[in-house]
């Protein structure tokens, strides 16, 4: 992995040309709490005037895309992406997360769209008083990143992973500065449409639940279970490493941010890159993270193990320190079970 130390990071220096006075640590506490009374200002008059809705239109300017020359099989470019800077109108069809639903986000709101071209895009809409710290930022320890980090962070992923969108990566349209009719300005990020589901919700919606009686009959639900993590878990492996080759580790990979389209099953996409790095402080476990996405059961870790072992696949890679998955594990069903 082509890691940068931190000095030479992208996604750090967007971050941090876009602090307020008052969130950082050598602020004066003043002006911090300043600051912070305007967030909680800004969120009521968000819950009282509820900007985001249904029949909503934006104005936005997407990029225009090009597929890369690179070999894989890419999805066609949304129709409202084919021409140069081009403004285009969305229109909010329905929330998908950043809400009470399923995938809430604590820094973005996340909605379907259509456009006049008779595309389906999301557009995720990150503004400040989605996220009022308590304290301020601590440097030594990374307490938070703010709304507007996330969207910059996002980007500058996108665009070091260019070569991907289409393929595994949704194509990212570009973002732009709105101005909502609570008086807050928000980024907005807008994404390709994937339809399908979360690696997350496949795992919890597949027959027999989370717990599989292990069994070596071929025909049987728990070997069928079996040959699809094999499917899923080369083509994680497989984008994973080109994704560190390329320099970004995604840093919240988990069954949550993995898309399975409903067009292949064997196909993966991966999403939210709002806490994602390209730096050495990024750490090594995304494959870890992603193959707790889709493992239900204790027998089928195991059995993954094995299989990994008899065609020579580094086990070490996602394994080490892999938690147990048992039912009695309280912790590890209301959190990771839900990752």
């Amino acid at each position: 992995m082509p890691c940068k130390d931190s000095a030479h990071s992208e996604i750090l220096r967007a971050r941090n040309e876009c602090w307020p006075p008052g969130a950082r640590g050598y602020d004066t506490l003043a002006a911090f709490q300043e600051w912070v009374s305007g967030l909680k200002s800004a969120r009521v008059r968000f819950i009282r005037e509820q900007p985001l809705r249904a029949g909503e239109h934006f104005a936005l300017k997407v990029v225009r895309l090009v597929v890369p020359s690179n070999p894989q099989h890419r999805r066609p470019i949304p129709a409202c992406a084919q021409v140069a800077a081009a403004t285009i109108t969305i229109t909010l069809l329905e929330p998908l997360a950043g809400t009470s639903v399923s995938g809430d986000s604590p820094v973005s709101r996340v909605w379907l769209a259509s456009t006049a071209t008779g595309d389906r895009v999301v557009a995720k809409f990150y503004f400040p008083s989605l996220f009022i710290p308590e304290e301020q930022y601590n440097r030594q320890d990374n307490d938070f990143i703010l709304p507007r980090q996330c969207a910059l962070t996002e980007e500058v992923a996108y665009n070091i992973l260019q070569s991907a969108q289409g393929a595994w990566l949704p194509y990212y349209l570009g973002r732009n500065e709105v101005n909502l009719s609570h008086g807050e300005m928000a980024d907005v990020a807008l994404f390709e449409y994937i339809n399908g589901r979360s690696l997350l919700d496949h795992k919890h919606a597949q027959p027999g639940g989370i717990t599989h009686k292990k069994s070596d009959d071929p025909e049987s639900h728990f070997q069928v279970v079996h040959r699809q993590h094999q499917k899923w878990f080369k083509r994680l492996r497989e984008i994973t490493h080109e994704m560190h080759d390329a320099g970004v580790t995604h840093c919240d990979l988990y069954g949550r941010n993995i898309l399975v389209p409903e067009s292949n099953l064997n196909d993966l996409v991966f999403v939210d890159f709002e806490t994602a790095r390209d730096d050495m402080e990024g750490g090594g476990n995304d494959l870890r993270n992603a193959v707790l996405g889709f493992t239900c059961c204790d027998d089928h870790v195991d059995e993954l193990y094995s299989w990994c072992g008899k065609n020579k696949l580094d086990v070490l890679e996602w394994y080490l320190n892999f938690p147990t998955i048992t039912s009695d594990l309280y912790w590890f069903a209301g959190s990771a079970r839900n990752r």
